[in-house]
């Protein structure tokens, strides 16, 4: 199969040097020819930049030198060369078709974003299916098929894709300016695609493309998914929805949206510190990162201009294409009957979940 579209597989990794590894060895066995593999190295010291630098006739590399995941993630489109951009998580592993399913969606050029299923860690339920998301930033992941009916400009809420399975045209990204830099963790994909969304852009859900997700710790949370940092979740909460939701949701609702976050991670807190899971010390940084979340949410969501993906970015980190070296292609385990998946394409009506 002759692929024309040509595909940049983003990776952003931060202290994951193993995980890594896995997920770049997986790419090998991509069914789909035409890509590249540009991976964003965080300030870690963990051994990735060793790790990359041995790889680096095999794949494009660039240093972040703030732990930020949205700096990170337009740094990985500076570096594209491909037409679409397919971002995957560090602690990843795509299905050999994952981008040959992707490819399917962009047949039309009225599609600039695609995302597919997403397994959790065990490797049989789903993490992430269809869903929407709303204008301070919750999901709804109840639906049963695509929503293709919500994806229109400053919709109540719109199609979501994960940040680990989210694929986008690359000229599409350019044109609202890549990702938002102060979404430094959470949020900054759902941002995306709601900017998309309201520019206009067809955002194209797939029941296919599958990515399997391990979520592994990270410097915000444990392996066991307990939270020690959350200023990022609290505070990009508010900025989010003055961003997004000014036209939907007063700024008292707006705020109140970050409170009840508060409230949910401060009782969780508490039941463990009853526990004896944590300390009070625990307590006491929650709550002074809770006081810093809502002020710098509020203070930086009402400046006037956002932190976008600037030209000194793209001028500094533009590369050409590196095709990236493939093994031999796994067999797939699907129906015959099953290879297109559910897209917004073939779905003329869904539905959503009672």
């Amino acid at each position: 199969m002759s692929e024309s579209l040509s595909f940049s597989v983003v990776i952003n990794t931060d202290g994951r040097r193993e995980h890594l590894e896995r997920t770049l060895e997986s790419l090998r066995f991509l069914s789909y020819d035409n890509f590249e593999a540009c991976v964003v190295y965080g300030p870690t010291p963990d051994g990735t930049k060793e790790l990359l630098q041995q790889r680096e006739n095999e794949i494009k590399i660039a240093a972040c030198q703030a732990r930020n995941i949205a700096r990170s993630r337009n740094i990985g489109i500076a570096l594209a060369a491909g037409d679409i951009i397919a971002f995957i998580d560090d602690d990843a592993i795509p299905d050999p078709e994952w981008l040959t399913d992707l490819a399917k969606s962009y047949r039309t050029a009225e599609v600039a974003a695609a995302g597919g299923f997403v397994y959790d860690n065990t490797g049989v339920a789903f993490q992430t299916e269809f869903e929407t998301t709303d204008r301070l930033g919750y999901a709804d992941s109840s639906w049963q098929a695509p929503a293709p009916h919500t994806n229109f400009p400053f919709s109540a809420a719109y199609p979501h894709l994960l940040g680990t399975n989210c694929s986008i045209r690359k000229s599409a990204l350019l044109e609202i300016g890549g990702f938002d830099e102060e979404y430094e963790y959470f949020l900054e994909e759902t941002d995306v695609c709601c900017r998309l969304n309201d520019a206009g852009f067809k955002i194209d859900q797939r029941s296919d493309a599958f990515v399997h997700h391990k979520y592994a710790p990270s410097d915000i949370r444990n392996e066991h998914k307990v939270l020690s940092n959350w200023y990022p979740l609290i505070k990009n909460r508010i900025y989010f929805g003055l961003r997004n939701a000014r036209y939907h949701h007063s700024l008292r609702e707006i705020v109140e949206a970050g409170l009840r976050d508060i409230n949910k991670y401060g009782s969780d807190l508490r039941r463990r510190l009853a526990d004896g899971v944590c300390v009070q010390e625990d307590l006491d940084r929650f709550n002074a990162q809770s006081d810093a979340a809502v002020e710098d949410g509020i203070v930086r969501g009402l400046q006037p201009k956002r932190k976008l993906l600037s030209a000194e970015t793209i001028a500094a980190f533009r590369s050409p294409f590196l095709s990236y070296k493939a093994g031999p292609a796994r067999s797939s385990n699907r129906k015959p009957d099953d290879s297109e998946g559910m897209s917004a394409e073939t779905v003329a009506a869904p539905q959503s979940a009672p």
